[in-house]
């Protein structure tokens, strides 16, 4: 399925995930605004997972996720498969933990350059725009202005999650009441390279 233009907006899940959107295929978006949109559980936007031999796929090429909330964790996006980014914006996304991003373990999240993270906030817990738990590789891109209560305004990682920075811009995030204004590495792996 895809997605060029268009709008998914002011829709509510209420006894579970992805407000705005549920993929357990293959979305390719590449325009349009997914805003909006409340999840009482996980994935205010979207929530991108399994289900059964059915393993969702999401690559966003464009088009912005923005406005979206869920009372647990994600509120932009929850994966627990398959994410790749490029030339998207994630901005001004609420999750109770994972204001942007809720990486789960087992999930594959990219960031590729264009991206822009931007006013994300993880209201009670961790990862402003992302927060990590599987396998988070972030080659380019602006993650700037997200907030998270506890640790890692920027990105959380935790777990067995691991973490890999080899581009990109992270800068003016706030953990505005424990550590890791950018980045905090609870448990897991971290890796980092290039300027």
């Amino acid at each position: 399925r895809s997605m060029t233009d268009g709008s998914i907006h002011n829709s509510e899940s209420t006894k579970g995930g992805g407000g705005g959107l549920v993929n357990i295929g293959t979305v390719n978006m590449s325009g349009g605004t997914i805003r909006e949109n409340t999840a009482n559980t996980d994935g205010g936007g979207i929530w991108n997972g399994n289900s059964g031999d059915a393993q969702g796929t999401l690559n966003i090429t464009g088009g912005s996720i923005t406005y979206n909330t869920a009372s647990r964790y994600g509120g932009g996006i929850w994966n627990e498969n398959t994410v790749t980014i490029s030339n998207g914006t994630i901005n001004n996304n609420t999750g109770d933990d994972g204001g942007g991003i809720y990486n789960k373990e087992g999930g594959n999240l990219t960031v590729n350059s264009g991206t822009t993270f931007t006013s994300n906030n993880s209201l009670n817990h961790s990862g402003g725009a992302i927060n990590n738990h599987g396998t988070c590789e972030i080659s380019g891109g602006t993650i700037s202005g997200n907030t998270a209560k506890n640790y890692g305004g920027a990105i959380g990682n935790f777990d067995s999650g691991t973490l890999t920075i080899t581009g990109g811009t992270i800068q003016n995030n706030t953990a505005s009441t424990y550590y890791g204004g950018g980045v905090y590495i609870g448990s897991g792996t971290f890796n980092m390279s290039g300027n």
